[in-house]
């Protein structure tokens, strides 16, 4: 039976130098990140990599923020950050894909309602959605992958 001599000169357990990753917090901040890298990078697609039109350029960064708002909610909502990447599998791509188009809804309906769509590209729209569910849902499988060696 440990006595309280034995948990003073037990060493904590080792934790890896990636276990921090695994947070809600760190998830959390990594999803909001990928949010404007895939929602420009999807008018860079629209445009055929190439350089955007200054008024769809500003138009995305105005809408920026609605769409942060939106798909962080969404993120929030459908519990993305209940599981562990360690266990990343199929229910929690489906978690990511459920929340990625909620949010794209939520962002085509409101700047419908705001603007007719007069600054987002409607390919914008599909492109966007797809990217985000790629850079949400590589790392957590990527992570997956290498814990699981």
């Amino acid at each position: 039976m440990p006595t309280e001599d034995n948990k003073i000169l037990t060493p904590p357990p080792r934790q890896s130098k990636l276990d921090f990753l695994t947070s809600p917090w760190a998830a959390m901040v990594h999803d909001l990140l990928m949010v404007p890298v895939a929602w420009l990078a999807a008018y860079w697609l629209r445009f055929n990599l190439g350089s955007i039109p200054e008024h769809f350029f500003t138009g995305a960064l105005n809408l920026l923020p609605l769409v942060l708002v939106a798909q962080g909610a969404m993120f929030a909502y459908f519990g993305l950050y209940r599981g562990v990447w360690r266990f990343a599998s199929l229910p929690d791509l489906l978690r990511i894909v459920k929340a990625v188009a909620a949010g794209t809804a939520i962002v085509a309906v409101v700047t419908f309602l705001l603007t007719r769509l007069e600054l987002v590209p409607r390919t914008v729209l599909l492109f966007f959605p797809l990217l985000l569910i790629f850079l949400l849902g590589a790392p957590r499988l990527i992570y997956r992958m290498f814990k699981d060696r």
